[in-house]
This record gives structure tokens, sequence and C-alpha cells, in this order.
């Protein structure tokens, strides 16, 4: 199953994260050093559902 990373950035070679902030919540913000992808740890760890594709992409 694909990772968000790996969706939204299909040719990067792989995952090299670095933390880039920390939001007064907690919450950590990672940025990939090889494509320069940036979100939340979901974005690189949870896994990208069928149904957050967008309709004309799914066919």
């Amino acid at each position: 199953m694909q990772t968000r990373h790996d969706f939204n950035k299909p040719e990067c070679p792989g995952m090299d994260l670095e933390k880039l902030a920390t939001h007064s919540n907690g919450t950590v913000f990672y940025i990939c050093r090889n494509c320069r992808y940036a979100g939340k740890s979901e974005s690189f760890t949870k896994p990208f559902h069928v149904s957050e594709i967008p309709q004309q992409l799914q066919r």
C-alpha cells in the first residue's frame, strides 16, 4: 500500500526525512530531503486510501 508521500511524489527515490518544525500542539512536521515534499508525520506514514483519489483519476 502506498503512503501519501509515495502517491504525491512517485518520482522520489525514497523518503529521507528531516524534522522541519514542531507545532505548539505537538504536531511534528517533516520534509523529505530528496524531493522536498513536506507535511505532518501522517503525510509520510499513513496509507493513501483509494477513496481519497479524485473520481476522474480512478478510471
